[in-house]
């Protein structure tokens, strides 16, 4: 029976178990090994019931939020993750034998039956030490989305990786990453020899990936893409409830009683989209579907590419001044900084919403206190700068702003999408077909 290439998950054990539920681990196993494996377990592999149950509020980002940027790449693809997985004969069929020279001990692991109180194998975890330099602490590595552990170095020794987690590594071809994991670095590299692609099932990679994994040849993809479609659904929520003044109006309602007045609403109003990126290119498509008059503002995109996704290209100007309701959706690079501050602000028109699903460097944060306390605009944040808002900040309070914990990115039952597009990337690559979502060197300066 044909060999199948071995794949070792860096990511923590909750990450894994929210992007790879049962369904999606079973095609998995059916195209890789999944090592390390652990010892025989009798409980199958569901989330713990003694761990912390996911918070409804808080999110995996973004990349905006999600390697969201203003690159202008190719459209969305078609499907997301209706890729065959089993179509290519080094794929089909049962779990295989270990090949020759897989050490004692990796073995392929078993598919859970969770139907069934038979033992099942499960991939072992390892803890993090104060020491691995992991991706930055941000809405990626929420402490409800580390819980579980993740691989690491050792915490003994910093000459090397955990004996575990290196004895897999020696002979992974394929890395699936996400939220919690740690930084690849040279050091990790070189314990992973064979490594050929790191899958990431979740959103930027800007923060895991060392340029070395690059100049080794190593291909970078990442699940950005389905982690966009949540933000999209919920910028369009956002825009539709803030054409209504529904969050200023429900205050005045719980407060004052049942308000008088309504909102202007969202139909034949103008839309103003700051970045073509993943997100904001699915916003686009759906607001091409309503009555509203679009503009963009993307320094990547030319009048031609404008046309053809149907809206009218300016400069952030002009569409700040001409836009009753403003998206965000711009990586946050040193350019983008303060991209709307007090000056942007004030061209706004009187009663304008402002929504932020990207990143919270892009407000200057002071400036839009001043325009929301004169009661100029309204603002829907799900990302502000700083991220929390310390108590007591005035943005908290102010009855024309409404903030959610950086949510819009997948979490609950969406999440499986992540696991679902890393599967069938990982399906195309052992296919030589196009991947979807791969990143390279030159992306790292224009994603977020």
């Amino acid at each position: 029976m044909p060999h199948r290439p071995v794949a070792v998950f860096a990511l923590s054990d909750r990450a894994r178990q929210e992007a790879f539920p049962a369904p999606v681990l079973d095609r998995l196993h059916r195209l890789v090994q999944v090592l390390p494996a652990a010892p025989d377990s009798t409980s199958p592999l569901v989330a713990d019931p003694l761990a912390p149950a996911p918070l409804v509020s808080g999110s995996p980002a973004p990349e905006s939020l999600v390697a969201d940027s203003f690159v202008a790449g190719s459209p969305a693809p078609d499907s997301l993750v209706s890729d065959s997985l089993v179509s290519d004969s080094r794929v089909a069929g049962a779990v295989p034998e270990p090949a020759a020279d897989t050490p004692p001990g990796l073995v392929p692991a078993l598919v859970p039956d969770l139907t069934a109180n038979s033992a099942v194998t499960r991939t072992p975890g390892f803890a993090v030490p104060s020491h691995l330099p992991a991706s930055k602490p941000d809405r990626f590595s929420r402490p409800d989305r580390l819980s579980g552990s993740v691989p690491h170095l050792d915490g003994d020794s910093r000459s090397g990786l955990d004996p575990d987690l290196s004895s897999a590594l020696a002979h992974a071809e394929v890395l699936i990453t996400g939220w919690g994991a740690p930084r690849i670095d040279a050091e990790f590299l070189d314990a992973a020899p064979r490594l050929r692609i790191v899958v990431h099932a979740a959103g930027t990679v800007k923060r895991l990936v060392d340029p070395v994994v690059f100049e080794r040849g190593i291909i970078v993809t990442s699940a950005a893409q389905a982690n966009a479609l949540p933000v999209a659904e919920y910028t369009m929520a956002a825009l539709i409830l803030g054409a209504k003044e529904t969050f200023r109006r429900s205050r005045s309602y719980i407060g004052d009683g049942f308000p008088r007045g309504g909102g202007p609403g969202l139909h034949g109003s103008t839309v103003g989209i700051i970045g073509a990126s993943r997100i904001g290119r699915l916003v686009l498509d759906r607001l091409r579907n309503l009555d509203v008059n679009i503009l963009l503002a993307d320094p990547y995109v030319n009048i031609d590419e404008a046309d053809a996704l149907g809206v009218t290209l300016t400069d952030v100007d002009d569409l700040c001044a001409r836009s009753n309701l403003i998206s965000l959706h711009a990586p946050a690079l040193p350019e983008t900084r303060n991209l709307i501050d007090a000056r942007r602000l004030a061209l706004m028109p009187d009663g304008a919403v402002l929504i932020n699903t990207a990143r919270g460097s892009l407000i200057d944060t002071e400036a839009l206190v001043e325009a929301c306390s004169a009661g100029l605009l309204t603002a829907l944040l799900d990302v502000t700068d700083p991220e929390p808002l310390p108590a007591g900040h005035p943005l908290l309070t102010l009855d024309n702003v409404f903030l959610t914990p950086h949510l819009a990115g997948a979490e609950g039952r969406e999440v499986c999408r992540l696991g679902e597009f890393a599967t069938a990337e990982i399906a195309r690559y052992l296919r030589g077909d196009p991947l979807q979502g791969q990143i390279h060197q030159d992306h790292l300066a224009r994603i977020a």
